[in-house]
């Protein structure tokens, strides 16, 4: 799989609306591995809030992560370098703020789609409660190793008994990862290799609505094992 190294760079003076940080060109995979965030007004904090597109899934862009993040006066912020980020073409990563200028400043890996093992990424903004959302199921023929999820409560009031689950096709049953509150604009995450075979679903039961569920993951075909 080819691969280059790059950077993008930029400053953000727009407030009170979404700006692209980073978008994933046609054909290609955006391995991103770290964001540098500044705040260069010299006067006031910024609060701000970064979202996610999945453009194979939807034309709007949903909270990754709490909308109202400080970022004091003259201070900086690092993310994602020990959490890499993955975007499929098209997909964008934006940010909304009420202060500028923002100094932006990324590091990512540009790959070509056409290896065997694809990193992968979905968003998907749940609008039931009470009932499991399936967010991502391994297709026939693959396995996925779940990276890193990160579960966040866009509803407006806190949430209680909500429920992270690995739904097991070979035994029909869900089998739960976490469960508990998640109050109003904050998050959960989880990271650390969950693998679904082939019909295997990462869910949730979340009891109120609208949630944002962001997954980032690698899909690596079933190889054949010899006798």
């Amino acid at each position: 799989m080819a691969h280059q190294f790059k950077t993008v760079t930029g400053i953000v003076t727009t407030t009170g609306s979404d700006v692209a940080l980073v978008t994933c060109p046609t054909g290609k995979t955006l391995i991103l591995s770290t964001l540098n965030l500044f705040n260069n007004d010299g006067s006031n904090n910024a609060t701000y809030g970064l979202k996610l597109r999945d453009s194979s899934i939807s034309s709007t862009s949903y909270a990754f992560g709490a909308q109202d993040f400080t970022l004091n006066s003259y201070a900086n912020l690092t993310a994602f370098a020990s959490i890499p980020l993955s975007l499929e073409s098209g997909d964008i990563l934006s940010i909304r703020t009420n202060v500028q200028p923002i100094h932006v400043w990324a590091s990512y890996a540009l790959l070509d789609n056409t290896g065997r093992h694809q990193y992968r990424h979905v968003t998907k903004n749940i609008t039931s409660e009470d009932a499991y959302s399936s967010i991502l199921t391994c297709p026939a023929g693959s396995t996925i190793i779940i990276k890193y999820a990160r579960i966040t409560n866009t509803s407006g009031s806190n949430a209680s008994g909500n429920t992270v689950s690995l739904y097991d096709s070979s035994t029909s049953s869900y089998v739960f990862l976490d469960y508990g509150t998640i109050n109003d604009d904050n998050y959960a995450f989880f990271s650390g290799g969950y693998v679904l075979e082939p019909g295997d679903i990462f869910a949730l039961n979340n009891s109120e609505q609208p949630f944002t569920v962001n997954v980032f993951y690698m899909e690596i075909p079933i190889p054949s094992i010899r006798s």
